[in-house]
C-alpha cells in the first residue's frame, strides 16, 4: 500500500493478480500506515507525523509477513511483493532492506531516487505530450519558454509584473518567494496531466485533451505567446479581484488540515515529500526552487523539516544505483516518474529494468487489458519470467536450508 486507502477489490485484478493465478498465490494487500483505515493518530500533527516514515512502514511489512507466515504455517513458502510508484518504491525496499523476507519485488513506476530539484517530471511530460499533440505543445512551450526568460532577471520580472499582475508584487529584493508562489499556484502540469495517459484507454486521455483544447484556443486570438499565458490563467479563473494569484499562504492552505480520517487529506503525503523525498518540481533559474520548498514545508509543519537525500539514498539501497537483487524495474516512457527509477541497464539475474514504450504511469499493473500495446506484452513476459525465477531460486534454496522455528526473525 502507498499514500492511499486500499480496497478489496485492489487484489481482485492487474498484473500480480494474473501471476497469482499461475502460481496458484495467497494475495495480501496491506494498506499503508497513516492511510485510509489505518489510523495511527487521530491528528496530524508534526509530533504525530513523526511515526510516518518509510523505515516503519517496512517495519510494518515485515510484521505483515510474520504473522501471516505463522498463521498459515508458511514459512516454507516464497513471498513476492509488487507495487506501482510509491509503493513500488516500498517493493524495491522491502526487497533490499529483507532479503529474507521476500523471494523477489515488482516495482512498477517506482521513483527511488530523491530529488529536491525535480525537473525531469516536466520534461518528460512535455516530450510525450508533444507526440501525441504537437501544435499544442508548441503552443505551450512558446509561452513557457517567454515566461520563464522573464522570470530569471530583474528586467524581466518587471514586464511580468506589468503584463501578469501578479497580487504580490515579484519585483523586490525578496522576490523567489513571490515567483515560486506564482509558478505553483497556476502553471499547469503537463506532466501530471500525461502521468495516467493511457493510448488504449480514451477515458484517460481526457486531461490532456481539454488543456489542448483550450490552450490552443488563447493562442488563436492571443498577438504572441505571452499573452496566450495570460488568457489561459484567465480562462482557468486565476486571477482574483483582477490580479493573478501568488499569495504564499494559498500554497499551504491546503495541507493544513489535522484530520486523520479524512482520506483526502494531502497533509500525509506532502510530509513524506518534506521530511523524506522531496521530489518538487521546479523550474531552475525562477524563484521555484529548492528554497521556496522548504519555505513551504516549514510554514506547513511549523518547524524546519526538509529532505535529506543523501541520507535517504543511503538509508534504502542506493537511489538510481539500487543495491537490491531479484527487483524488476518497470517504468512507462511517458511517465515522468521514471525520471527517478531505475533505468534499463545490462539485465541479469540480480536486477532487470524494462522502459516500455508509449505507457504511462503504472501502466503496466494493469495487466493484459492493456497489452494492444506490443512493447508492454515484452514487458510482462520477461517480468513473468523474472517471477518465475525467484520462485523457483527461492524453493532451491529452502530445500537445502529448510525452515527452523528459531529461524524466525520476522518478529
Amino acid at each position: 500500500g502507498g499514500e492511499g486507502p486500499e480496497e478489496n477489490t485492489t487484489a481482485c485484478s492487474g498484473f500480480w493478480y494474473e501471476r497469482a493465478q499461475d502460481h496458484n498465490a495467497l494475495m495480501i494487500v496491506v494498506e499503508h500506515r497513516f492511510y485510509g483505515k489505518s489510523v495511527v493518530f487521530p491528528l496530524l500533527t508534526t509530533e504525530n507525523l513523526r511515526f510516518l516514515t518509510t523505515e516503519l512502514a517496512l517495519a510494518d511489512l515485515v510484521g505483515v509477513v510474520g504473522y501471516v507466515q505463522r498463521e498459515y504455517k508458511l514459512q516454507n513458502t516464497p513471498f513476492v511483493s509488487f507495487g506501482g510508484s510509491y509503493p513500488g518504491s516500498l517493493s524495491a525496499y522491502f526487497r533490499t532492506k529483507y532479503p529474507n523476507l521476500v523471494a523477489g519485488a515488482t516495482a512498477s513506476s517506482a521513483p527511488v531516487e530523491p530529488d529536491i530539484t525535480f525537473t525531469q517530471y516536466e520534461e518528460i511530460g512535455r516530450a510525450g505530450a508533444s507526440v501525441y499533440y504537437p501544435q499544442c505543445m508548441t503552443n505551450y512551450n512558446a509561452s513557457l519558454e517567454a515566461a520563464l526568460d522573464l522570470l530569471t532577471t530583474q528586467e524581466g520580472r518587471v514586464q511580468f509584473q506589468q503584463l501578469f499582475n501578479p497580487c504580490v508584487d515579484i519585483t523586490g529584493a525578496d522576490y523567489e518567494q513571490a515567483v515560486g508562489s506564482l509558478m505553483y499556484l497556476n502553471f499547469p502540469s503537463i506532466g501530471g496531466l500525461m502521468q495516467y495517459y493511457i493510448t488504449t484507454i480514451p477515458s484517460r486521455q481526457v486531461g490532456i485533451k481539454v488543456f489542448c483544447a483550450a490552450f490552443n484556443a488563447v493562442s488563436a486570438v492571443s498577438k504572441d505567446p505571452l499573452h496566450a499565458l495570460k488568457n489561459f490563467f484567465r480562462l482557468s479563473l486565476h486571477y482574483q479581484d483582477g490580479c493573478l494569484v501568488n499569495n504564499f499562504t494559498e500554497t499551504y492552505a491546503g495541507n493544513m488540515d489535522l484530520d486523520a480520517y479524512n482520506e483526502a487529506n494531502y497533509r500525509t503525503w506532502f510530509w513524506q515529500k518534506c521530511s523524506m523525498y522531496a521530489y518538487f518540481r521546479t523550474y531552475p533559474g525562477t524563484g521555484d526552487n529548492p528554497q521556496f520548498y522548504r519555505q513551504l514545508c516549514n510554514a506547513t509543519f511549523g518547524h524546519d523539516v526538509f529532505a535529506d537525500e543523501d541520507y535517504w539514498i543511503s538509508y534504502l539501497g542506493g537511489g538510481w544505483n539500487s543495491a537490491g537483487t531479484n527487483i524488476f524495474w518497470n517504468n512507462g516512457k511517458l511517465d515522468g516518474w521514471h525520471g527517478l527509477s531505475v533505468q534499463p541497464g545490462p539485465n541479469n539475474n540480480y536486477q532487470q529494468s524494462y522502459l516500455i514504450a508509449n505507457a504511462s504511469h503504472c501502466e503496466d499493473m494493469y495487466g493484459s487489458v492493456v497489452e494492444p500495446n506490443e512493447d508492454m506484452k515484452q514487458a510482462h513476459a520477461q517480468n513473468s519470467a523474472a517471477i518465475t525465477q525467484w520462485l523457483q531460486q527461492w524453493r532451491q534454496n529452502r530445500a537445502t536450508h529448510p525452515f527452523r522455528p528459531d529461524d524466525d526473525d520476522s518478529d
